[in-house]
């Protein structure tokens, strides 16, 4: 009986065990994985506004940035409901509307046909705008030693939010940053606002701004501080520390002013003496400003590390004027602690061989002040020039202004002594041997948007020198020539380029004015449609032998037709000539030019008009237009 028991009880435990073991085996053929259910989306639709308003809207709503909780139900999106009413007047606030008429109303839908799709509520905000608030009244108030200061009063009068205008926060929080900002660009650290507010009248539907800017005292500037270091980094002198205050255009003691600052950082880059340059200043270590009672200086700090002071450059081009042609530069960036640099420059064409060598001494502004001695030897040969040419001159640079009933001109002038030993074609078949000792004054005016591709800007310069049978010339010589480009772009894509050159050449003697300084036009630059320096007077023989005078004229637009491209078409027309005769040339043409990071790189086909002798011809140059 007992043994019974044991068995029945044994042989019930092996049927339950198996009963279970086959439970396992089976399960992962009895169990089917369900579908995941996707979070609940709420798709949510603004009516009646623009897309800003839409925009500003929907990143104020807290349903918008919850629609895809994964618990959205009917409680959340109630309370989220609730909510959206009083978002949705927030965000139309900054734009003037605070009388909107807003409804709300949703909606559950179910995705029948898509049962792996959870149900989605649709939301639509119904918005009425209604009128804009406008400003009635706008306080702008100058408190403190910047109260007639006139930048900050010309930032007062641009404040972007006037009488009648609808009040735009936007607007007003730019205003506001502005005025703060030229405070402190002028030197007013301690500003500070005591009053900003804007006041709305709900019942006129009317709003006032008031702003009162307390400027308190301006500081001025403090002693200027130079760390230099040379290339390694290193602590070194490179150049007087005299020399470099003299890049300053203002002087300790002078009133702040961030602008100046900024360009005396700008100048010292530009000087290409130095890699690096760092310009700051720290109103804690501001002092009191000597010679100025109960006023305050800030010292200036400036960190700059040097050039190396070698640099040595190459370059390769081609125009149809000069074909392929090579350059090779060496510059001397600093000879000696007092700046002085040197520049040599090899140039070959077909047509030109050229080597330059240049001293140049900065002067009392080494900005745009430097004394240059000039040594050069130049060999071209073409159609209309056969000369080797020996030159030593010196110059002096620097910038004049000049008023005008339009505005101030900042002119670079250029003062200049040359000696020029020149040995020339005179004939077919006659050579001669020219000396000339030629002062001369140069003005150059530029004035562009853009350097490398200019749409709207203009350049002037103005040459003359001559030479006296007296000191050290062969012959008599008076000469000048203007030249003009002017460009303007009436729309995006239209560019309109003018150019004007005129010269004219007094003397005595023509035979023994070397044939570098007589006048012949013709290639990529004066008249397309004619080989480079192939217009003017010629012999009895046909020889080119240039002229007295000069007169080219050029008229061009281009319009961009697609990305960096541009199409051209032009006319152009000018000679060379003598007192006896003038015959212009006139040529028509068109062309297609890329808009390079190096500048505009031109094809044009120009034709000549009313010339049997040529045909056409293409022109190929780079560089920019001014």
């Amino acid at each position: 009986m007992k043994i019974t028991i044991k068995y029945r009880l044994f042989a019930s435990f092996l049927l339950l065990c198996g009963i279970s073991a086959g439970a396992v085996e089976k399960m992962p053929t009895q169990h089917k994985t369900e579908p995941k259910q996707e979070a609940a989306k709420v798709e949510i639709r603004i009516h009646g506004v623009d897309k800003t308003l839409e925009k500003n809207i929907r990143a104020h709503l807290t349903l918008e940035q919850q629609r895809f909780h994964p618990n959205m139900g009917l409680s959340r999106i109630k309370r989220l409901l609730k909510q959206a009413n009083t978002e949705t007047r927030r965000a139309l606030a900054p734009f003037g509307y605070y009388q909107a008429e807003i409804q709300i109303q949703h909606q559950k839908n179910t995705l029948a046909d898509k049962p792996n799709k959870a149900p989605a509520w649709l939301v639509d905000i119904h918005i009425k705008t209604g009128e804009a608030l406008k400003l009635q009244k706008r306080e702008i108030k100058l408190q403190g030693a910047g109260e007639d200061d006139p930048m900050l009063l010309q930032v007062v009068k641009q404040f972007p939010l006037k009488v009648g205008d609808v009040l735009l926060q936007a607007q007003y929080e730019t205003g506001k940053s502005s005025l703060l900002n030229a405070a402190q660009e002028q030197g007013y650290f301690d500003a500070k606002l005591l009053r900003h507010e804007i006041l709305i009248d709900e019942r006129a539907y009317t709003a006032s701004i008031f702003l009162r800017l307390h400027t308190r005292q301006r500081y001025r500037f403090g002693e200027i501080h130079f760390t230099q270091r040379n290339p390694d980094k290193q602590k070194v002198d490179i150049l007087a520390p005299e020399l470099l205050q003299r890049f300053a255009t203002f002087k300790p003691g002078e009133y702040y002013s961030n602008q100046k600052l900024q360009q005396f950082r700008q100048d010292l880059t530009a000087s290409d003496y130095f890699s690096d340059v760092v310009v700051s200043i720290n109103r804690a270590e501001s002092q009191p400003a000597s010679n100025h009672a109960g006023e305050k200086a800030v010292p200036v700090r400036v960190q700059v590390q040097a050039n190396k002071p070698n640099r040595y450059s190459f370059a390769l081009g081609y125009g149809t004027d000069t074909g392929p042609r090579a350059n090779i530069a060496w510059d001397r960036r600093w000879v000696n602690q007092h700046g002085h640099y040197a520049h040599a420059e090899l140039h070959y064409s077909q047509l030109r061989k050229s080597l330059s060598l240049v001293y140049s001494m900065p002067k009392a502004d080494p900005r745009s002040e430097h004394l240059d001695l000039r040594a050069g030897y130049r060999n071209e040969d073409s159609d209309g020039r056969d000369y080797i040419l020996y030159l030593l001159g010196v110059s002096r640079t620097r910038h004049r202004h000049l008023k005008t009933p339009w505005q101030e001109l900042k002119l670079k002038e250029n003062l200049f002594l040359d000696y020029r030993r020149e040995r020339f074609k005179a004939s077919a078949t006659r050579y001669d041997t020219s000396t000339m000792l030629t002062p001369g004054i140069e003005w150059r005016y530029l004035k562009a948007d853009e350097p490398l591709y200019t749409r709207n800007g203009y350049s002037l310069s103005l040459m003359l020198r001559g030479a006296s049978s007296a000191l050290l010339s062969d012959t008599n010589l008076l000469q000048t020539v203007f030249k003009g480009i002017y460009i303007f772009s009436p729309q995006r894509k239209h560019r309109l380029i003018s150019r004007l050159e005129i010269g004219s050449s007094f003397m005595g003697n023509f035979e023994k004015v070397p044939a570098s300084l007589r006048f012949l036009t013709g290639g990529d630059k004066s008249v397309r449609g004619y080989d480079y320096d192939s217009l003017g007077p010629k012999d009895d023989t046909g020889t080119l032998i240039g002229g007295t005078h000069l007169f080219v004229a050029s008229a061009e637009y281009t319009y961009r037709v697609y990305g960096d491209w541009d199409v051209a078409a032009f006319y152009d027309l000018g000679n060379a000539f003598d007192d006896s005769k003038v015959a212009l040339k006139h040529s028509l043409g068109f062309g297609i030019h890329w808009i390079s990071p190096i500048g505009p790189i031109r094809l044009d086909l120009a034709f000549p008009l009313y010339d049997k002798e040529h045909r056409w011809r293409i022109h190929i140059n780079m560089g920019p237009d001014l």
